[in-house]
């Protein structure tokens, strides 16, 4: 599960780019693998020399940076040439946000030096803090704050200092963080997450965001009449749940890792709510759906020696984009309510703690 969740937060610097990109701000191409990457240097004054003119501008410092990488792929070099200018044009956005988004690319980089990565960490919340005091726009910044706020988080808690760890993360939530789900999904903030001393107010962050959800989302029927795997020659429809309140219908597949990720806290919350919700997993192979109903049935029994699982799973021999709106891919769970319509679609892998508190908000709400 650690190593999962891992892969899983390398999507936050996705998110982080992407939102850069969108709100027209300056970045850099993405550096080259070299061995170089692997010695960090955090003094800027450690550039090396260059017969090159000392940059005049905030602009030219950033050519400067991009010249690094074009020609030795050192992410490292270009890192303290930006760290060096910026001492200069401390007050430049366009500076300040490409530094920022190449130090944050460079993260993984200084995994084996600790003191390095802490340090790397520190400077990239102040550097936040920076470009919101001083940027015109803050729209404009895009996520950019926040995941720097929560890259501050995690040089604090790498530096045993829990409390200021914590306020980073509030702080990013102050400047527009609404992906509490994040913070489960990464490991490294695990000693957070899992104190008590915080969990309550995540858990209301959770709850307004699930509330948001619920009144944004459109809901759509969710028909359906499949071939159980779990129970031979028996056909189940999605009316067979209506004495439940709700029905979390799963679709899945056991070539997919997160899915099977998924498994157990379906299976520890169906013991938890079955008498409430209604589990349903719908089993999709090859990877789309087209094994046949036998193939299907043989690969979930293979998979169920290694994970028992205690709900109906059915054949899905249908296309999913064609009854599901805006469907993007697995796993992605429907939470339908007694008349069949679904609510609420959770795409992609979720943590127990953010699937346990979504549905008992929708149970209490």
């Amino acid at each position: 599960m650690k190593k999962f969740r891992t892969v899983s937060f390398v999507l936050m610097a996705c998110i982080f780019w992407t939102g850069c990109n969108q709100s027209g701000t300056a970045t850099l191409p993405q550096p080259n693998s070299s061995e170089n990457n692997t010695t960090a240097k955090t003094n800027a004054d450690d550039a090396p020399s260059t017969s090159t003119p000392e940059p005049q501008s905030a602009q030219e410092v950033i050519e400067a940076m991009q010249a690094q990488l074009t020609s030795s792929g050192d992410s490292e070099a270009a890192i303290a040439i930006g760290q060096k200018g910026r001492k200069r044009f401390s007050k430049d956005d366009n500076l300040t946000k490409a530094l920022a988004t190449l130090m944050y690319q460079s993260i993984q980089s200084l995994a084996d030096h600790p003191e390095n990565l802490i340090a790397r960490r520190l400077e990239l919340g102040d550097m936040a803090r920076s470009l919101t005091e001083n940027s015109e726009s803050i729209e404009q910044l895009g996520n950019m704050p926040s995941f720097l706020l929560l890259e501050e988080a995690k040089g604090h808690i790498l530096n045993k200092n829990l409390e200021k760890g914590w306020q980073s993360i509030v702080e990013s939530r102050s400047h527009g963080f609404r992906q509490t789900k994040i913070l489960f999904l990464d490991a490294e903030l695990d000693p957070i997450v899992q104190n008590e001393q915080y969990v309550s107010e995540m858990q209301t962050w959770l709850s307004d965001e699930i509330d948001k959800e619920l009144t944004t989302h459109e809901p759509f029927p969710f028909e359906f009449s499949l071939k159980s795997l779990t129970e031979d020659d028996t056909m189940v429809s999605h009316t067979d749940f209506d004495d439940k309140e709700w029905t979390l219908v799963d679709l899945w597949g056991t070539w997919c890792p997160p899915c099977r990720a998924e498994i157990p806290h379906l299976v520890e919350l169906q013991t938890k709510l079955q008498d409430r919700v209604a589990f349903v997993g719908i089993n999709f192979e090859k990877p789309i759906g087209d094994a046949e109903y036998d193939e299907a049935k043989t690969k979930l029994e293979d998979f169920q020696k290694l994970q028992p699982m205690n709900y109906p799973c059915l054949h899905g021999d249908f296309e999913p984009s064609e009854k599901i709106v805006d469907f993007v891919g697995f796993p992605t769970m429907l939470l339908l309510d007694k008349k069949g319509m679904v609510r609420l679609v959770m795409t992609g892998y979720q943590p127990l703690p953010v699937l346990e508190a979504t549905i008992e908000r929708v149970l209490n709400n």
